[in-house]
């Protein structure tokens, strides 16, 4: 494979109006980037000032309700400094993208309300709400032209179509449909944008065309969309809509790959039995396959099984971009797909494999957001013998070719295309530069190699030269060079695709992309896989065109401030600093302290330790803030231990539970730091004992009335009498120090309805009224209403430490009341001891069945004191089991069953319980209604 051709597409080119032989000699380029100057800060325009970048944001913005509204307060706020002109108007939501770790708002700019092509703003939030990254590809010229500017176009947008077909060369090329933008130029023009993948060679181009003259304004190879278009130039229906029909089921299946590739496994160099030998087989490298899982493939409607799942769907052709058609596997049982690798279907099982494996990885990664969690069509032998592969964007496809060793032979070439796809989802656009293009080939080489070293330091591979990509696909560098992830030089100086200094060489994206691969697998180095691919993916959420190299360093460390609370900034400083990607000095304050190892728990304090690095200062103050009575109170200074270790004391008061803090540093400039980095509203916790919450509201018996719906227990007061709602025995644990029940209620007693909550410790024989912490009286322990909301009720058992506990509900009217009613939601349990563990014990017993007599159903209510082989059963005097209600192993706790008697005659019934070598027998009394 020639290493050109490792991309999302062709190089791009952008066209001139008036240049002659546009088809035969495009020039290679791509749309320019704004000029750019950067700071610490972030990137400022070098002519206005005006800020193209936000860095570490320290403007507070008060939450709005929404993450679009938050944004657009900050958009309000700082339209000056940007050159945002009346951004309410001028700037359109285009995505929000929520995650549990932080906000992504992407605006598009408008100009008489159509969209400009190209130009966004992304305002990055944090998960409370606050800015702290922010992107603007804004162009402020354009709003000169707000009150002249005319929307409305003379070309239609079929003669758009036509005119692009024309000035290209090519007649009868596919097109999306077009889409009305404004072409950023000084004048702006209006323009149509459509998508046209040409006939004589395997690409797609984005090609704008100007919307009252047709004027071609600019060609460009592999146009991203922030959405994806299909083509409309036949009026019949898109390829994708005529495709295989939807999966009937989803099954796993089994096939044979290879896993990276021969070489690795094999600890083979290229040649010999190991070389491709024109897709011929050989023992050695059939050897060499893995028999692997292949979740979820499809069984069709006629019971054959085929390589289409929620994340791939293998097939034979992709209109106007692959053109060489090929038939994909359908077998008649799911673990055929065993194929040598000199079988046109071999390349089929890889593909599906390893893209389902790397889609299945990502979702491990825990994002808090889907990417490209969709089918991708993927042709494993669309470009004939081309040595190339390609991934399009506004097709969802990836295409690969078999020019020299077949592409999907190769497992690094297939992961480093399907990381174009993931890139096109989080951060769309970005191909639009140089130094985008530059960093999603980094980002792909990365991702690649990511995966094979992962294989060879968990020792499955015989190969460990995981930093050489395209092994295999380049036959060891003796097909094409290939590439090897080690960038010996920095930012700026040592690249040539970025626009902050003139570079001294042509731009290669791949030469460039290698530093970004290079510097994350530094960081890898330290951090591990798992948390640098999870940082590399986050940190593309955070980016728009156009992103430079700088801006994708900082959402690294952006990213690892929402997902792990800045807790690797240091090492990402360090090494992102080595490379001139960031200014060390840009965060003067690092802080590191992680609960679960820099915490001790002593008999009547906290000893924390904490990590506080000035970078070019002095660290002056460390204390922690610790939660008091609902406030936040200031500890004790920490004294350091050594340059960078700091050691002080939170009080605690004995009391089992959960203590907040928050720690804040200070150094001699004046730069102060809290950490967790949204303190106050996000704190650490460190769980002091042991504390134990259970629901408990489990009942044994309903009483006439008690009705169960919309997950609440209800009776109301429609007739006189008392009624009671009993819940299984819960075993309190004897070292608790805190032992309460959390009651969630509604409730309208009126003037003639009562309700309690009752305990008992004797089995039932006696019942007392319990009073919640609140007060109250035995005759109405909460009153006579609650508020429409509902109430939340405190009761305190601690002194029932030890015994175990039957809990009722009981209510009556003295008169019906149809207005009065009692709706009870949750009885919470919390159990609370100083010692690492709690103990409560059941007995193992059977308890006493109710009703007793019973006419219909028989309740069953027994504990266990450990988990137990348990076998309950219903005998009649004679001794004949009539009933096996329960044989299986069940846990410690309470448990219950019941036991209908049909066609059983009335009389006296034993219930046995029996429990390894233990038996407990009580007897029933079933009195039939009679007919």
């Amino acid at each position: 494979m020639n290493g050109r051709y490792r991309t999302v597409g062709l190089l791009g080119f952008v066209v001139v109006v008036g240049v002659a032989g546009l088809h035969a000699q495009p020039r290679q380029n791509v749309q320019q980037a704004p000029a750019t100057q950067a700071t610490p800060e972030g990137r400022r325009d070098p002519v206005s000032g005006r800020w193209q970048a936000r860095y570490h944001v320290r403007v507070p913005v008060a939450w709005q309700g929404s993450a679009e509204a938050t944004a657009r307060a900050y958009l309000r706020m700082e339209a000056v400094r940007f050159g945002w002109q009346q951004p309410d108007r001028t700037l359109a939501p285009d995505q929000v993208r929520i995650t549990p770790f932080a906000m992504h708002v992407r605006f598009q700019q408008t100009l008489a309300g159509v969209p400009v092509y190209g130009r966004y703003v992304q305002v990055n939030l944090n998960r409370q709400g606050q800015p702290t990254m922010v992107l603007s590809g804004y162009a402020p010229h354009l709003e000169a032209y707000a009150d002249r500017f005319d929307p409305t176009p003379r070309l239609t947008a079929a003669a758009a179509q036509a005119e692009a077909r024309r000035q290209l060369a090519q007649p009868r090329a596919p097109t999306s449909t077009p889409e009305l933008v404004v072409w950023p130029s000084d004048p702006p023009r209006l323009a149509w944008h459509l998508v046209l993948w040409p006939q004589d060679r395997p690409d797609e181009w984005a090609v704008v065309v100007d919307a009252q003259n047709g004027a071609l304004l600019h060609v460009q190879s592999q146009a991203v969309h922030a959405h994806t278009v299909k083509p409309a130039s036949s009026g019949q229906p898109a390829w994708w809509e005529m495709a295989a029909p939807l999966p009937v089921g989803l099954v796993p299946g089994e096939g044979m790959v290879f896993d990276p590739d021969p070489l690795a496994t094999a600890g083979a160099s290229y040649g010999g039995a190991y070389a491709d030998n024109n897709d011929a087989d050989t023992p050695e490298l059939n050897a060499e396959r893995r028999m692997v899982p292949l979740p979820d493939i499809t069984q069709d409607a006629e019971g054959r099984y085929r390589l289409e799942g929620p994340y791939v769907r293998i097939t034979g052709d992709i209109p106007a971009v692959a053109d060489s058609p090929y038939d994909p596997p359908a077998e008649t049982t799911p673990d055929a797909f065993q194929y040598p690798r000199s079988h046109d279907h071999f390349e089929a099982v890889m593909a599906y494999y390893h893209i389902d494996r790397s889609q299945r990885y990502v979702q491990q990664l825990e994002l808090g957001t889907a990417l490209r969690a969709t089918p991708i069509w993927v042709n494993p032998h669309g470009f004939g013998n081309q040595d190339n592969s390609q991934y399009y964007p506004s097709q969802n496809a990836i295409v690969f070719g078999d020019g020299g060793v077949d592409d999907a032979e190769d497992a690094t070439v297939i992961w480093h295309e399907y990381m174009h796809a993931l890139l096109e989802d989080a951060a769309s656009g970005l191909l639009r530069t140089n130094e985008g293009r530059a960093l999603h080939e980094g980002w792909a080489d990365y991702w690649a190699a990511s995966y094979v070293r992962g294989l060879a330091e968990a020792g499955l591979l015989l190969r460990t030269d995981w930093d050489f990509v395209f092994r295999w696909d380049s036959g060891d560098g003796t097909i094409w060079p290939g590439r090897r992830i080690a960038f010996a030089g920095r930012y700026p100086e040592d690249t040539h695709c970025d626009g902050e200094d003139t570079p001294r060489q042509p731009c290669d994206i791949y030469e460039d992309g290698l530093l970004w691969a290079t510097v994350l697998m530094e960081i890898q180095d330290v951090l591990g896989k798992a948390v640098t691919d999870r940082l590399a993916l986050a940190a593309a959420l955070y980016l728009i065109p156009p992103a430079t190299f700088r801006d994708a360093a900082q959402a690294l460390i952006q990213a690892d401030m929402d997902y792990y609370d800045g807790a690797h900034v240091g090492v990402l400083l360090d090494r992102l600093g080595a490379r001139g990607l960031v200014d060390p000095g840009s965060i003067r304050l690092v802080v590191r302290h992680d609960p679960a190892q820099d915490v001790r728990v002593e008999t009547d304090h906290l000893t924390l330790q904490v990590v506080a690095i000035a970078q070019g200062d002095t660290v002056v103050r460390v204390q922690a803030f610790y939660e008091q009575a609902g406030q936040f109170v200031p500890s004790a200074l920490f004294q350091a231990v050594d340059d960078t270790l700091f050691e002080g004391q939170i009080p605690w008061d004995g009391v089992p539970g959960r203590i907040r803090y928050y720690l804040e540093a200070e150094t001699a400039g004046g730069w102060v730091l809290r950490q967790p980095l949204q303190a106050p509203a996000q704190t650490y916790e460190v769980k002091v004992g042991r504390v134990l919450t259970a629901d408990v509201l489990q009942v044994a018996r309903a009483g006439a009335g008690w009705r169960w719906g919309n997950a609440a227990w209800v009776v109301d007061g429609g007739k006189a009498g008392f009624t009671s709602l009993v819940l299984l025995p819960v075993s309190l644990a004897a070292n608790a120090d805190r032992l309460r029940l959390h009651l969630t209620h509604r409730f309208n007693f009126g003037l003639t309805c009562e309700g309690y909550l009752e305990s008992s410790a004797d089995g039932g024989r006696t019942w007392q009224v319990l009073l919640p912490e609140s007060g109250g009286t035995p005759k109405r322990p909460f009153g006579a209403a609650s508020p429409p909301e509902g109430m939340r009720h405190t009761f305190d058992l601690s002194k029932e430490a030890g015994r175990q506990l039957w809990l009722r509900f009981s209510f009556g009217c003295a008169a019906a009341d149809p207005d009065a009613f009692w709706t009870i939601r949750q009885l919470e349990l919390e159990q609370a001891t100083r010692d690492a563990e709690l103990h409560a014990s059941y007995a193992t017993q059977l308890l006493p069945p109710f009703p007793n007599p019973f006419r219909e159903l028989l309740t069953i209510p027994y504990t266990l004191d450990a988990t137990r082989r348990v076998r309950l059963s219903v005998y009649d005097l004679l001794g004949r089991e009539v009933a096996r209600l329960v044989e299986a192993t069940l846990p410690e706790g309470s448990h219950v069953a019941t036991f209908q008697p049909d066609g059983l005659a009335a009389g006296v019934y034993l219930v046995r319980l029996e429990v390894e070598d233990r038996v407990q027998t009580r007897k029933v009394l079933f009195l039939p209604d009679r007919p």
